[in-house]
């Protein structure tokens, strides 16, 4: 399962959930539309949990025997729970302390929302998709949004977002998570 932890294996993962570029007609940007929705479906059925937290602490762990590897121990509290977690809960997970060297790292007081994968056998994880599976989360509790992430998918009344919005509230993000969910 050591595999699913490399860094071949972690980039290949990174390209099964790219966003495809966007183009200027209005006829390409639904289809692009389309294609971020089935992204965010894609991240959302990879993902064994799904949460928004504050990261309490970070913790390089080396590898002792030579039949260990190097891991970094984070943890967060647990403020919205969408899978696999539940709220106010303390939740530390373990990731490859090769994947910090792609620049995945937590800082103490950060606000993230993440899609993690279901941990392997070894008990590691990482956010779906690298970064596509991780977003920030501001002091006024509202979803950052990054330009190679999915876009959301459209809302009840079956409008789209407006174009260039760049925060949504949890609530709202966590309303096109189940609407992905159950797609």
């Amino acid at each position: 399962m050591l595999v699913n932890v490399s860094p071949a294996a972690a980039q290949e993962q990174h390209r099964n959930f790219a966003p495809r570029k966007s183009y200027n007609s209005a006829q390409e940007q639904r289809r692009n539309q389309t294609r971020y929705v089935a992204d965010l479906r894609k991240i959302t059925r990879a993902a064994g949990t799904i949460f928004a937290g504050i990261v309490t602490s970070v913790r390089h762990t080396p590898a002792s025997k030579l039949s260990e590897i190097e891991t970094v121990q984070i943890s967060f509290r647990v403020d919205h729970a969408i899978r696999g977690t539940r709220a106010g809960e303390n939740l530390t997970i373990h990731e490859w302390a090769g994947l910090w060297s792609t620049g995945d790292r937590y800082r103490v007081g950060e606000h993230v929302l993440l899609f993690l994968y279901p941990p392997s056998k070894l008990g590691l994880t990482s956010p779906v998709g690298g970064p596509l599976g991780r977003f920030n989360v501001d002091q006024a509790d509202l979803v950052v949004l990054k330009t190679e992430t999915p876009k959301l998918p459209p809302n009840n009344a079956g409008t789209e977002k407006p174009p260039g919005k760049s925060r949504v509230s949890y609530r709202e993000f966590s309303r096109a998570i189940h609407r992905a969910a159950e797609e």
